[in-house]
């Protein structure tokens, strides 16, 4: 696990990302910031959602292409998933450092989810002000 917490980006970019204007971040992402094995995370993430079939709406399980040293290529399992997943299957990780780290983490998807709204707002406020007025029409 990297020890230097600041170093890690975490949004614009880093391991949050926006997928259809949503703030999400990865099940091979929350692996590597966290020094955890990524086939362990994938096991958590099962767990989560057989303990609790509507979870499984915070995960989305997709496949991944990861180059071979040969030249070929498989598929990996991978889960995206939303902040509330992510704080889901962080509970889990103890330590200072984790502590740490899934502060960093909410953060990030708070701040992602921040700037969407401002981005919203300011398009809204555009909007009004090129929008002309139609005259009343007296009836």
């Amino acid at each position: 696990m990297n020890t230097d917490l600041t170093a890690l980006p975490l949004g614009n970019g880093g391991a949050i990302f926006r997928r259809e204007g949503k703030p999400i971040t990865t099940s091979k992402i929350v692996a590597d910031y966290f020094g955890k094995r990524h086939d362990n995370v994938l096991r958590d993430i099962d767990r989560l959602i057989k303990d609790d079939p509507q979870r499984a709406l915070y995960f989305e399980e997709t496949l991944e292409a990861v180059a071979m040293p040969k030249g070929g290529t498989r598929h990996v399992r991978v889960y995206t998933m939303n902040a509330r997943g992510f704080a889901l299957l962080a509970m889990g990780f103890t330590g200072s450092k984790a502590f740490a780290l899934k502060e960093r983490f909410l953060d990030a998807f708070d701040a992602m989810a921040e700037r969407e709204n401002d981005n919203h707002r300011a398009f809204l406020q555009s909007m009004k002000r090129t929008t002309t007025r139609r005259p009343r029409v007296a009836r």
